[in-house]
């Protein structure tokens, strides 16, 4: 399964493109939100092959036992709302922003569903909006130099028989692109331009 993580448009790319430093703290940026999304997934991934079902409230995603052994509970919410049906698992949150002088914050929906035997997938995607009392419109999820980055979406997937070995071993964690398959890779794709500007392969 491809994990593709991308900001801004969705395009094929290439296997190889150029590389733009000014983008090195928007990737690092995502990267860290998507660190959130690999935990949420796998804890998701840890219950549902426990129980045969998702949980259906905040308590039962972030009070199990499993979210303890992901800490996904070190990962700091202001809201989170649980939903979906029998089959897939609709996680809406947002994160405490990093600076608490900035009326904005970024906003993450992940949908997460079992792919095959073992294999979870979160489609997710991250946007940014203003604080409700300054009028809630959505905002880039960055602007770094000349580039204006809407938003940040892709597909995190996770296999649980690689997490229970990291579990297992004590080295369990979420850094995107380790948890499954396939490698991470970052893309930054101007609208109008044939090519990504910026393309990181995983860890």
């Amino acid at each position: 399964m491809t994990r593709l993580l991308l900001l801004a448009a969705l395009v094929a790319a290439p296997a190889l493109a150029q590389s733009d430093p000014a983008l090195a703290g928007t990737a690092d940026q995502f990267r860290d939100d998507v660190r959130a999304v690999t935990a949420m997934v796998a804890t998701a991934a840890l219950l549902h092959d426990a129980d045969g079902a998702f949980p259906r409230t905040p308590f039962g995603l972030l009070g199990s036992a499993q979210a303890g052994r992901t800490d996904l509970r070190s990962f700091p919410l202001s809201d989170l709302l649980v939903g979906g049906d029998g089959d897939r698992l609709v996680l809406d949150y947002t994160p405490l922003p990093q600076d608490p002088y900035v009326r904005q914050d970024r906003v993450v929906r992940v949908v997460v569903t079992r792919d095959a035997d073992g294999l979870y997938k979160g489609a997710y995607e991250i946007t940014r909006r203003a604080d409700p009392d300054d009028g809630g419109e959505r905002l880039p999820y960055d602007v770094a130099g000349r580039y204006r980055v809407e938003r940040g979406f892709g597909t995190a997937c996770v296999d649980v028989e690689t997490i229970r070995l990291q579990l297992a071993s004590g080295s369990f964690d979420p850094e995107p692109g380790t948890l499954g398959p396939t490698p991470l890779a970052i893309r930054v794709h101007p609208p109008g331009e044939d090519e990504p500007v910026f393309y990181q392969e995983g860890r």
